[in-house]
């Protein structure tokens, strides 16, 4: 299935319309899921529709010397360059094979907030599907005490962000 079918083009009008939050899941770089190019195109013709991207865009995190799955992660992250596209961070610790305070998961989340700026994401947990990697506070103190964005950077990334995506304030 193609996000940018003309199967699913009602889907992307309809929430446009209605002003509604669009999440996705991508899935991993290569993968018939990682749709970065459909997502674009649906980018273009709904200019004001609200999409948040699951996941930080999935970062491979366990293969970090992948140059492919690196360069289709970052065409990925551009996306948020659109003023209508966020990118949460949960799950993040999946992603990779160390324990807390998961530097690489670290290492990409910084990267994101370099590429397009850290008001555009949104931190998340994907609890309870994570307890058995990391506790909530850990996840909490992942962001709070091990990464290097400014106190404002912290109250966005911390759920001023989603205030201003999910339930419109600013």
């Amino acid at each position: 299935l193609r996000l940018d079918g003309s199967e699913m083009l009602w889907i992307w009008e309809e929430a446009e319309r209605r002003g509604l939050v669009v999440t996705l899941d991508l899935g991993k770089g290569r993968t018939p899921a990682y749709q970065t190019d459909a997502v674009q195109k649906i980018l273009e013709l709904h200019p004001t529709l609200t999409v948040v991207i699951a996941h930080l865009a999935q970062p491979a995190l366990a293969n970090p010397l992948d140059k492919e799955l690196d360069r289709l992660w970052e065409q990925q992250i551009l996306l948020g360059r659109h003023a209508n596209v966020w990118f949460d961070t949960s799950a993040l610790p999946a992603y990779c094979d160390e324990d807390y305070p998961f530097k690489s998961a670290r290492r990409y989340l910084e990267r994101a907030a370099k590429l397009i700026g850290a008001d555009k994401l949104m931190w998340g947990t994907d609890i309870p599907g994570l307890l058995g990697q990391a506790t909530y506070e850990q996840l909490l103190n992942m962001i709070r005490c091990h990464t290097e964005f400014t106190p404002a950077e912290l109250d966005g990334l911390l759920g001023g962000t989603a205030k201003h995506v999910y339930l419109k304030e600013r």
